[in-house]
């Protein structure tokens, strides 16, 4: 009977053992799959973005990708963000972008950024201005099997078009108080 009690005395410890276990185990899994989230956004900037390989696209987002990008409407396709992606090349054939953070949040990840271009080619109404431009920008991407599915892309807009030339003019007083 005396060993059956030594028994049962070593039951919380085996039990707390086994839940550490687990925990230790769940933890490294979640860092495991947060490490393979960055790498594959490292991917996307320098095999897609820094190296214009489009069938990088192919294999890091989704056929079904949509891509918001406030005030603009949204691109809906994984064609037609590679189709924009060309424009974007073309505009600014040296298009450089670095990345500074990558914040993984379940199936969120966050990107700061910072992309750099000479503005010498044509396309997105603009004509070209042979000006070297600097654009921070911060994304929220959700990946779904390994792809990314959705983005919410935010850049610094408002300096890019000053960069190029223009001026942010107030309207007019017209009296009205």
């Amino acid at each position: 009977m005396l060993k059956i009690a030594h028994i049962f005395c070593f039951l919380p410890v085996i039990a707390l053992t086994a839940i550490v276990v687990i925990i230790v185990g769940c933890e490294r899994k979640g860092k495991a799959i947060e490490e393979e989230l960055k790498a594959t956004f490292r991917r996307v900037i320098e095999e897609a973005w820094n190296r214009g390989n489009l069938d990088a696209f192919d294999e890091l987002y989704s056929i079904n990708f949509v891509r918001h990008r406030p005030p603009f409407p949204d691109i809906q396709g994984l064609e037609a963000h590679k189709q924009r992606f060309k424009i974007v090349l073309n505009v600014y054939p040296d298009h450089k972008a670095i990345l500074h953070d990558i914040i993984t949040d379940g199936d969120k990840v966050a990107v700061r950024y910072t992309w750099k271009g000479t503005h010498t080619g044509q396309g997105l109404s603009i004509p070209p201005s042979g000006k070297q431009v600097t654009v921070m920008g911060c994304d929220v991407y959700k990946m779904v099997d390994g792809k990314i599915v959705e983005e919410w892309d935010h850049e610094g807009f408002l300096s890019l078009f000053q960069q190029l030339g223009y001026k942010l003019v107030p309207p007019e007083d017209k009296g009205e108080k």
